[in-house]
């Protein structure tokens, strides 16, 4: 079988030499100002939804509904206002020297430092007697990593996820930012600080922030080219257009990576597709929201899909395809195996990847919750290259694209073996 896919594939234009430029396009739109990260302030998610819905009805793709959006209720922490951080004399930079936690309440005032030490961590009293100390309104709990030994780290993490009455804790460390998302809002605000390994921690934290917990709609764009063989099976392609939105009116994390390369991956084959004469199986295209606030989207898709879970084949979901130059990893492979093969043959004949690994069940994206309705679902990322990730670094203009072309050439194959 696999002989004869080979000769028919070298004969077709999914293998001709092509260009990254529509895919480039529907990247810069998505990663945008007017859709502000994609997040739950300034209406970000809803208009990313609306441009694929256009893009897929230009494409001729059929919807289950009326509508190719599938809405759902969303609960999500934003910040409607730009973040303020004075660290002594000095206003430090949002998103460069620092970010806000995203579950932080809101919190406004000058405050004197309390700093953790080693000896406050090394037994259960010493710990007590931090966070049961007095004056905790006026004061600010610094977290300094730099200064603790590394058997202390684990402990600080989870005593940054505790109460500590303090309304505001800062965690100093070298290491890059890396924002999230998050369904609740805390009894604290938290701010991770990136230094240098010389900096000095000034005597007094100046800070301002607004949080609002924002209950909403959010949706899916589901649409589809139906088969002519077999209508009611189906294989799914799948990838998240949402990302973290941003802070008040111009700080924002664009997603390029994570995962507007997604998108666009999922639009061009929904272009090769629509070039086919005759499909021997629906193919339909999944657009997920609330992947960033814990796969909402997924979820609900999977409590009340649009067409039974057990007439897929199989579920592709795909994220953070901009680079690729050591391969990709597919998550959930080693209970599909069978797919996990299928790609290593073809990729060994069309000689496209580097790399492709394997890993075991992860709920670290949206095939999570297909994969517990028993659905074949997998979840491929590429490996390598840049290492923005959920920072406002994360721009279309640093993203490779080094793999796309190819990742794309071997998704397609795949379908076509099915």
């Amino acid at each position: 079988m696999l002989k004869y896919l080979f000769v028919f594939l070298f004969g077709v234009s999914i293998l001709k030499a092509q260009n990254l430029e529509k895919a480039r396009s529907i990247i810069d739109t998505l990663c945008s100002q007017e859709m502000f990260g994609r997040g739950y302030t300034k209406d970000g998610h809803q208009k990313a939804a609306n441009y694929i819905s256009n893009e897929c009805k230009s494409r001729g793709l059929k919807a289950f509904n009326k509508s190719y959006l599938q809405s759902f209720p969303i609960l999500v922490n934003t910040f409607p206002e730009e973040p303020i951080l004075i660290m002594g004399k000095e206003k430090m930079v949002l998103g460069k020297d620092y970010i806000v936690k995203a579950s932080s309440k809101s919190c406004k005032g000058k405050f004197t430092r309390l700093k953790v030490t080693n000896q406050d961590l090394s037994s259960a009293e010493d710990f007590g007697a931090l966070i049961g100390g007095k004056k905790k309104n006026k004061s600010a709990l610094i977290i300094d990593k730099r200064e603790l030994d590394s058997d202390k780290k684990e402990a600080i993490n989870q005593l940054i996820n505790y109460y500590t009455g303090y309304p505001l804790v800062v965690v100093i460390d070298t290491n890059k930012l890396t924002a999230s998302m998050s369904q609740v809002m805390g009894k604290m605000t938290i701010v991770h600080l990136k230094v240098d390994s010389d900096y000095s921690v000034p005597k007094t934290i100046g800070i301002s922030v607004s949080s609002k917990l924002v209950e909403t709609r959010s949706n899916n764009v589901v649409a589809y080219f139906e088969g002519i063989q077999h209508p009611d099976s189906f294989v799914v392609l799948s990838a998240h257009y949402d990302h973290l939105g941003g802070y008040g009116d111009s700080i924002y994390f664009p997603g390029a990576n994570d995962n507007a390369s997604g998108i666009a991956m999922l639009l061009e084959l929904a272009d090769e597709f629509q070039k086919m004469d005759s499909l021997k199986y629906s193919v339909v295209f999944i657009a997920f929201g609330g992947e960033e606030v814990g796969l909402i989207g997924s979820k609900y898709f999977t409590e009340n899909p649009l067409f039974p879970l057990e007439s897929i084949k199989v579920l592709i979901n795909t994220d953070i395809l901009g680079t690729g130059v050591d391969g990709i990893k597919m998550v959930n492979a080693t209970a599909n195996r069978h797919v996990y093969d299928t790609f290593i043959n073809l990729n060994e004949k069309l000689n496209l990847l580097k790399y492709i690994g394997k890993r075991g069940p992860a709920a670290n994206s949206d095939h999570y919750f297909f994969s517990l309705k028993e659905v074949p679902a997998v979840f491929i990322y590429t490996l390598g290259g840049i290492s923005a990730y959920h920072d406002i670094f994360d721009i279309p203009s640093t993203l490779p694209l080094t793999k796309f072309l190819s990742i794309k050439k071997l998704l397609l194959s795949y379908f076509l073996t099915l």
